[in-house]
C-alpha cells in the first residue's frame, strides 16, 4: 500500500474518532456509560452479522486459525478499555478528572512503542522515540490547556485510566500479530462480536434502555455504525505498517477533538491550539519518516 494512501486512510480514522468525542458527550445525556458501550458495540456487531454470514466459511476458518487470541484481542479492544476508563473517571475528583484523563490516555502509543519492541521486534529508532515524545507532549498540552496541576486526584481512578491506555496498547500488539493469519475484515468482525458478547453480561446486571429522540438516535447510529469503516481502514493499513509508528496517529485525535468540540459544542478554542497542534504534527511526521513500511502479511 502506497505511503500516501496509508496516511490519508489514517487521517480519515482519527478525524472520525475525534468526532465521536462530542457525540459521546451528547449521548451521555441519555445513557449510563456501560449502556452506551453496550449499545454502541452491540449495534455495530449486529450490523456486521450479514458480512459474517456472507463470508462465513472464511470467517469460521480464520476464527479456528486464530483461536483464543480473537476473544483476548476483543477483551483488550472493547470492554476492558471502555469500562476501565468509565469507572476510573467516575471515581475521581470531578474538578481534576478531565486533566488527569488527558494526561494518562495518550500513554497508549508510548506503551505500544515499548511492547512492539519487546514482542514484535520492531526497531526503536531515535526519530521514532523523539516523534512520539513530541506528539505526546503536544497532546497533553493541547488537552489540558497547559495546566498540568492535577490536584488530589483519586489514585485508584487514575490507575484504572492508565490501565485503559495499556489495554489499547496490548490490543494493538495482538491485532498486528493476528493480521499475519487473518484478514482486516475478520479482525474487525470478530473483535466487535466478541466485544459485544463480553459487554452484554455487564450491561445485563443493571440494564438500561433509554428513550431517544431523533437526534439521539442519529448520534447513536453514527457512533455504532458510522465508525465501522474507520476501524476497517485502520486494520487494513496495519497490515503494511509498524504498529508503533501507526499508533502515533492517535495523538492527532485531541487536535481534531478540540476543533470539533468548538464547532459542534461551542467550546472555546485555546490560543495555543496552533502551537501544540504543530508540535503533534511534527511528532507524527517524525514517527512516520523514521520507520519502515513492511509490505505484506509476513506469512
Amino acid at each position: 500500500m502506497d505511503k500516501r494512501i496509508q496516511i490519508a486512510s489514517l487521517l480519515v480514522c482519527v478525524i472520525v474518532w475525534a468526532l465521536t468525542f462530542p457525540v459521546i458527550k451528547f449521548l451521555l445525556g441519555y445513557f449510563h456509560p456501560v449502556s452506551l458501550s453496550m449499545f454502541r458495540y452491540g449495534i455495530g456487531a449486529l450490523a456486521l452479522i450479514p458480512f459474517l454470514l456472507r463470508d462465513r466459511r472464511k470467517m469460521v476458518s480464520e476464527l479456528k486459525a486464530i483461536g483464543i487470541l480473537f476473544p483476548i484481542f476483543a477483551l483488550f479492544t472493547i470492554p476492558f478499555p471502555d469500562l476501565l476508563q468509565n469507572f476510573g473517571m467516575r471515581m475521581m475528583d470531578r474538578e481534576t478528572v478531565a486533566s488527569v484523563t488527558s494526561i494518562l490516555q495518550p500513554m497508549s502509543p508510548v506503551f505500544t512503542l515499548i511492547l512492539a519492541a519487546l514482542f514484535l521486534r520492531e526497531k526503536v529508532t531515535g526519530r521514532k522515540v523523539l516523534g512520539i515524545l513530541m506528539a505526546f507532549a503536544g497532546a497533553i498540552m493541547l488537552s489540558t490547556g497547559g495546566d498540568l496541576r492535577i490536584g488530589d486526584a483519586n489514585s485508584l481512578g487514575a490507575f484504572l485510566i492508565l490501565l485503559s491506555a495499556l489495554s489499547y496498547a496490548i490490543s494493538g500488539i495482538i491485532g498486528k500479530h493476528i493480521l499475519h493469519d487473518t484478514s482486516p475484515e475478520g479482525v474487525m468482525i470478530w473483535g466487535y462480536v466478541f466485544g459485544a458478547l463480553f459487554l452484554f453480561p455487564v450491561w445485563a446486571y443493571e440494564p438500561q434502555v433509554p428513550s431517544l429522540d431523533a437526534w439521539g438516535l442519529l448520534a447513536l447510529l453514527f457512533l455504532s455504525i458510522g465508525t465501522l469503516f474507520p476501524y476497517l481502514l485502520w486494520y487494513k493499513v496495519l497490515e503494511h505498517n509498524e504498529v508503533s509508528a501507526q499508533t502515533a496517529f492517535v495523538f492527532l485525535i485531541p487536535l481534531f477533538g478540540v476543533l470539533f468540540s468548538a464547532l459542534l459544542m461551542g467550546e472555546r478554542l485555546s490560543p495555543y491550539l496552533l502551537m501544540w497542534g504543530l508540535l503533534i504534527l511534527a511528532g507524527v511526521y517524525l514517527t512516520q519518516s523514521g520507520s519502515p513500511s513492511p509490505e505484506g502479511k509476513g506469512r
